[in-house]
């Protein structure tokens, strides 16, 4: 019988030797166990971030799906004196453009479509301004996927009333008719969010489902993402934090009368950081929303020599973390950024909603850079 003992005991801890060794030649597995981020280290990177502006928004680090570190700071409301919480929802500005991404792919998947179809399938030539028709027959879905369909980056005021509430198919009729539409850099990256705008329409002509209502049941639901949606001004949103920035004038002023309907597919979503960290985690593991073929970059543009762009992201390679995946928003109010490695499971993500225009891109820099080396 002892020796029955002995050999089941010396088995056992072979095996669970082996598998701790395992665990600790993983970095992976060690990241959140060796890390020293705490609420307190990034309260104080958010602080010092901000010497010109004080610091309004949400920070959240997560190794898998467990929060390493989250941290609130500043008010949702100064109206109101309310404070920002872990549940604060903020816009995302250029972050939604995934999103619009993630609902492609899911069609691509079902094979409702496909990256080398033209734009002309889903809107026709005679629908744009004849001055464009020429380069609009070029245009495919990867090519607005990538920003090298060699449209301009904004639709032109005298031609969008940002005031205005948009339904989708009126907003791309109106676009489409501006003779400015398009320029001479087709197949070279050159950033624009009309090209996701545009996406966005392709999704409610392929599915005969309002953009909205795709987004919320087809990617939101499954995740859980009950703290996300889409933004226009008129809707009420539980916690949404009020944007406030400083102009280029150097006058302080709350977001007002901007309807985001006008960027719709590119800039009007809204969310909370454990939201996007469901996303986050859906993008590099569960797959429960967007298939894989998201990440994969196929047909993606060259930006520089180091950095790629697809389906709403940047990719580059971190010379610690290896490779990274990111993308950051700007719009009256609100700065944002969603970061992930999938190699050691790390997502980083940052949420303003007190921005200086002119610093709050190295604002976000500077704190998504003291992460990263803290870990």
């Amino acid at each position: 019988m002892s020796y029955f003992l002995n050999f089941y005991s010396l088995f056992f801890h072979t095996v669970l030797s082996l598998l701790l060794l395992s665990c600790a030649h993983d970095p992976s597995r060690t990241l959140s166990s060796t890390s020293t981020l705490t609420e307190d280290f990034l309260k104080k990177v958010m602080r010092e971030s901000s010497r010109e502006e004080p610091f309004y928004g949400n920070v959240l680090v997560a190794h898998g799906d467990d929060v390493i570190a989250e941290a609130s700071l500043g008010k949702a409301s100064e109206e109101f004196d309310l404070d920002n919480t872990k549940d604060s929802r903020f816009v995302l500005a250029s972050v939604s453009k995934q999103f619009s991404a993630g609902a492609i792919h899911q069609l691509l998947e079902r094979g409702r479509l496909s990256l080398n179809d033209k734009i002309t399938r889903f809107i026709p030539l005679t629908s744009v301004h004849p001055q464009n028709q020429k380069a609009w027959e070029k245009i495919t879905i990867a090519d607005l996927l990538g920003h090298r369909a060699g449209l301009m980056k904004d639709p032109q005021p005298d031609f969008i009333n940002t005031s205005k509430k948009y339904r989708l198919n009126h907003l791309v009729s109106e676009i489409i008719r501006d003779p400015r539409l398009t320029s001479q850099k087709y197949g070279q990256f050159s950033y624009s969010n009309i090209g996701y705008t545009l996406l966005a329409r392709v999704v409610e002509i392929v599915t005969s489902f309002d953009f909205e209502m795709y987004v919320n049941f087809k990617l939101l639901r499954p995740l859980k993402a009950f703290q996300s949606g889409l933004y226009h001004r008129s809707k009420i949103i539980k916690s949404l934090a009020t944007g406030y920035y400083r102009n280029e004038d150097n006058h302080y002023q709350r977001l007002c009368c901007v309807d985001f309907s006008t960027n719709m597919g590119s800039h009007n979503l809204y969310s909370s950081t454990h939201d996007l960290l469901k996303w986050t985690q859906d993008l590099m593991h569960h797959h429960k929303s967007v298939p894989p073929s998201l990440l994969e970059f196929e047909g993606a543009s060259k930006v520089d020599a180091n950095t790629t762009y697809m389906n709403g992201l940047y990719r580059t390679s971190h010379p610690k973390l290896g490779l990274h995946f990111t993308h950051d928003g700007f719009s009256g109010g609100y700065a944002t950024r969603v970061s992930f490695f999938p190699e050691r499971d790390l997502t980083v993500i940052i949420l303003l909603n007190r921005v200086n225009v002119f610093t709050a891109q190295n604002q976000i820099e500077a704190i998504h850079q003291r992460i990263i080396d803290s870990l």
